[in-house]
């Protein structure tokens, strides 16, 4: 297991089982978010005073209904889902990337670096 507090600022947990939860908890650094999408089943022993001191946030996030799930999976199976587009910015660069979305000239996802 990883030692907690460590440098990622934020993680999704797509399966949500005990293992995936505690791990993404240990990885984040103080103030990190824990986003949990998965519904696989288990639980999170949490002490409350680590919770504080390292000012978690874990957050739990449910869209659509078990048939749109089943649905999207069958798109991805026969290969009608188009990839989303990602690049990457420089922290630098955060300020340009900004205007670049709020303009609408962003597609998909951009991700900052940060060193």
């Amino acid at each position: 297991m990883t030692t907690p507090g460590g440098p990622i600022y934020g993680a999704v947990d797509l399966v949500a089982s005990s293992d995936t939860a505690n791990l993404s908890l240990a990885v984040l650094r103080k103030g990190g978010k824990l986003i949990v999408v998965g519904l696989y089943d288990g639980e999170i022993p949490l002490s409350l005073v680590v919770l504080v001191q390292r000012a978690l946030m874990p957050q739990g996030s449910n869209v659509g209904t078990v048939a749109e799930l089943k649905e999207l999976v069958e798109l991805a199976r026969t290969g009608k889902l188009k990839a989303i587009p990602i690049e990457k910015c420089a922290l630098a660069d955060i300020s340009r990337t900004l205007d670049q979305l709020k303009a609408g000239e962003i597609r998909g996802r951009v991700v900052i670096e940060i060193p």
